[in-house]
């Protein structure tokens, strides 16, 4: 398997994102990172950003760079970074609006958990258990391990 850098981040938009807005922020997502082989995942909530992204070294830092100067955000934290095997496949970018989710995640043991940079930086394997039950392979083992 390909071994790449994954590296998880927090931030808070600079002010609340409406759906036009985050599709665009999607669209040019998506497009870069098809370029720079990069995938991954992108939540939005309550005005805070979780992302995974993954792929070559050089890559990552250079996108890091770029997101980190982006004015519509603010309080980049990085919570985990680890090389290993790439997880999200060809997702140039996976994105959920949690701010509008059917009932059935919103009910679900993992979306209990705050949503807070404090609490997942406190946890970051909190964090990647969130975003792999979106990608959809996160083991029920763990996930019912984790603390509420």
């Amino acid at each position: 398997m390909e071994q790449v850098t994954t590296l998880t981040y927090w931030s808070r938009a600079t002010n609340p994102m409406g759906d036009d807005e985050l599709l665009d922020l999607l669209r040019i997502s998506r497009r870069n990172n098809a370029r720079r082989g990069i995938t991954g995942l992108l939540l939005y909530r309550d005005q805070y950003f979780l992302q995974v992204l993954e792929g070559p070294e050089r890559e990552i830092e250079s996108s890091i760079k770029t997101i980190e100067a982006d004015p519509r955000h603010h309080s980049f934290r990085t919570l985990c970074r680890e090389a290993g095997e790439r997880k999200f496949g060809t997702w140039q970018m996976g994105f959920e609006n949690l701010n509008s989710v059917t009932d059935q995640v919103e009910n679900s043991t993992i979306m209990k958990l705050q949503f807070d940079p404090d609490y997942f930086g406190a946890t970051p394997t909190t964090a990647q258990i969130l975003v792999l039950c979106f990608r959809g392979i996160a083991n029920p083992a763990v996930l019912a391990s984790v603390t509420l």
